[in-house]
């Protein structure tokens, strides 16, 4: 007769084999995510830009959810464009800071980015203050009328 293991030796390695096959994933293959590059490098301090990643493995296996984190703050209307290009909103940031970029995707794949971010001071050349700073409080003048060639016979 064979000597048998007792129950709770064989319950141990029984809840060993369930934990290794649970951290293994059960077989599911890696996506093979990657980024290979991400533009613009900076952008205003108020946010709002888009930022555009480039890589593999984004959506093999479906479209995933994924947020994309700046720093701290969580960036904004992200859209997937195939399998190779995601597009986030960035959100607004301290200029002068530069900030890392991590993509947190909903199976757990985490990917930080090799580069970061700048936030940089706007530009006051576009806003309305800026452009009529110089203006006259006086009305334009009227343009002159066309000379006109009177024909005669």
């Amino acid at each position: 007769m064979q000597p048998m293991l007792p129950r709770k030796t064989v319950f141990s390695l029984a809840l060993v084999a369930v934990a290794a096959l649970a951290l293994s994933g059960c077989g599911k293959k890696d996506p093979g995510r990657k980024v290979t590059s991400f533009e613009p490098k900076e952008g205003p301090a108020q946010g709002g830009d888009a930022v555009v990643i480039k890589g593999q493995g984004f959506v093999t296996e479906g479209v995933p959810g994924v947020k994309i984190w700046f720093g701290d703050k969580e960036g904004r209307n992200v859209r997937f464009r195939g399998d190779d290009t995601v597009v986030v909103d960035v959100p607004p940031g301290e200029a002068g800071t530069e900030v890392g970029i991590t993509m947190v995707f909903d199976d757990s794949g985490t990917i930080e980015l090799p580069a970061k971010f700048k936030y940089v001071e706007t530009a006051d050349a576009l806003n309305v203050d800026a452009l009529t700073a110089g203006a006259k409080d006086e009305p334009a003048a009227a343009p002159e009328p066309a000379e006109t060639e009177e024909g005669g016979e």
